[in-house]
């Protein structure tokens, strides 16, 4: 890790830039904070638990205000059991994230790639019926493989945003129920990371502690933009973003 010198401050100031930026999208849209800011914190020299472990913590203040925010949208009915589901499978994501860090490295960013256009595609191309999205099992199928894309990378969005535009529901309802669900991982998943990586992971939580007024206020702008745009505009720009990123993380051992 960086020492305490010029280099180090340059850093810091780069990762609260990125995590602004971050905070203002995940509040426009709902969700993509980490599937942009994970892959450039790696770029800045963070491994994938540390870059997991700065975005959940500078994201953990963004959510709470949102929440609190979007409170009127949606009922504890209407996330506990998905949120439940979601935070059971997050110990096989870790697990299988340690391993993979030994091991498998190269293979991780583009397995995530995979499956986020993968899903993408088949939302995209196919209109779900709300009474299909509304069964137990495209619940808990939803739910289970975003529990365990965020223990493995931390870009756990994508099959709850598919989820969620498959019912009808608005564009702020979507906003609420993610920022909600999200907010209920944060500390197992943090607990989880430090037991399984060690002290890497206090120390990452509390250097991001520096970049936490940038991304109140990129999320202050954030939810400002997010009331000027329509709800079917949001849902457009939310599959654009996933199909880009999608393709970034699957063409990305092309340029390292």
């Amino acid at each position: 890790m960086l020492h305490m010198d010029t280099t180090w401050w340059l850093t810091t100031a780069l990762i609260g830039v990125i995590l602004a930026f971050c905070g203002a999208l995940q509040a426009m849209i709902g969700f993509a904070a980490a599937m942009f800011g994970i892959p450039l914190l790696m770029l800045c020299g963070f491994e994938m638990p540390e870059a997991q472990v700065i975005v959940i913590t500078a994201m953990l203040p963004q959510n709470v205000l949102a929440v609190w925010q979007l409170r009127k949208e949606l009922s504890w009915r209407e996330w506990i059991i998905p949120a439940l589901v979601r935070i059971a499978f997050l110990p096989l994501g870790v697990l299988v994230m340690g391993w993979m860090q030994a091991e498998a490295k190269p293979l991780l960013r583009q397995i995530v790639g995979g499956v986020m256009l993968a899903a993408t595609a088949m939302q995209w191309l196919s209109k779900t019926e709300t009474q299909s999205a509304s069964k137990p099992h495209w619940m808990f199928g939803t739910f289970s493989l975003s529990g365990f894309l965020q223990g493995l990378c931390g870009m756990s969005g994508a099959p709850m945003v598919l989820w969620c535009y498959a019912r009808p529901w608005s564009a702020s309802k979507v906003r609420a129920f993610l920022f909600t669900v999200y907010l209920t991982s944060f500390l197992p998943q943090w607990l989880m990371l430090a037991g399984r990586f060690g002290k890497i992971i206090p120390a990452a939580g509390l250097r991001t502690v520096m970049a936490l007024p940038l991304v109140l206020l990129g999320t202050f702008v954030g939810l400002k933009l997010a009331h000027r745009i329509p709800d079917q505009a949001a849902k457009q720009l939310s599959y654009a973003v996933l199909i880009l990123l999608a393709a970034i993380e699957m063409l990305h051992p092309l340029f390292s």
